[in-house]
């Protein structure tokens, strides 16, 4: 996974602050069209700009972690890190 600029200035303590985690409000970013497979993008359309709480936090066999979040109107989604935004306090 490619890190931002902003991600690779933080020091540590910002990154403990902005560390998505059980319980913490997120907002779905808007998918850039740079998206390669159609269905992916789709799934992101379909929940963009929607605020919920992370659940609960997988981790693949292959090692990726995902974040299981519901959503007070559309149910259940699951993301990447870089699909979400924290939300403040």
């Amino acid at each position: 996974m490619e890190r931002t600029v902003e991600q690779l200035e933080m020091n540590f303590e910002d990154r403990l602050e902005r560390r998505l985690d059980v319980g913490k409000s997120v907002k779905v970013i808007e998918p850039d069209e740079s998206v390669q497979v159609v269905e992916d993008y789709a799934y992101l359309k379909k929940f963009q700009g929607l605020q919920g709480i992370v659940r609960k936090i997988e981790k693949s066999e292959s090692g990726n972690v995902s974040f299981v979040v519901d959503f007070e109107k559309a149910g259940e989604g699951i993301f990447y890190e870089t699909e979400l935004k924290l939300l403040s306090r």
